[in-house]
């Protein structure tokens, strides 16, 4: 689940993933047509699993999370980002965001971070 948390990707993106995308050493994904095997292999037509759910549960079992979707990963990795200091612009294209509207409500800023940037102001 890694693959969704820290890249920000859309699930059907990273269940297709194949082997010869996955960067390790550089840590990072190639989304082109290198395909050599799915990561995530499956029985189905596609060839790879297309849903996460049983193994979703598990883990909001495990951590004794609630009402947290998939999909929040993808709202995680953009607030993220955002309060690491990363800009908009880029966050909408590492989401593959058509526009910046969508990124916004993405991309959370946290308390602490506003009460640090708001510090900046008056320093020194």
């Amino acid at each position: 689940m890694w693959q969704l948390l820290f890249t920000g990707c859309r699930l059907g993106k990273v269940l297709s993933l194949s082997r010869g995308q996955v960067e390790f050493t550089q840590k990072r994904l190639r989304f082109d047509e290198h395909r050599h095997g799915f990561v995530f292999p499956g029985d189905g037509k596609q060839g790879h699993i297309i849903n996460l759910r049983k193994p979703w549960l598990c883990v909001l079992k495990e951590t004794e999370l609630t009402n947290i979707r998939i999909h929040d990963l993808r709202h995680t990795f953009a607030s993220a980002a955002a309060n690491q200091g990363v800009s908009l612009k880029a966050i909408r294209k590492l989401l593959g965001h058509a526009s910046i509207q969508s990124t916004q409500r993405y991309a959370k800023l946290s308390n602490a971070h506003l009460a640090e940037q708001s510090e900046k102001i008056f320093a020194d």
